[in-house]
């Protein structure tokens, strides 16, 4: 693990966690409260946003 990773807050605007991301080629991010672990946002949970943005486009079950 990187000694000084990137990191997002539950503040912070999606669109941020999204460039980090994407610049960094990283595929989670941890979330930080006050230099406290909070949470991780990955890449699963940016491309449901980025779905219920959309308008929740109708998912198929897996047979």
């Amino acid at each position: 693990m990187a000694r000084d990773p990137y990191t997002t807050t539950p503040d912070s605007p999606l669109a941020e966690a999204v460039d980090l991301c994407l610049r960094h080629a990283i595929g989670a991010l941890p979330v930080l409260r006050e230099g406290t672990l909070v949470g991780i946002i990955t890449e699963t949970d940016l491309l449901r946003a980025f779905r219920d943005h959309l308008g929740g486009a109708a998912t198929r079950e897996r047979s």
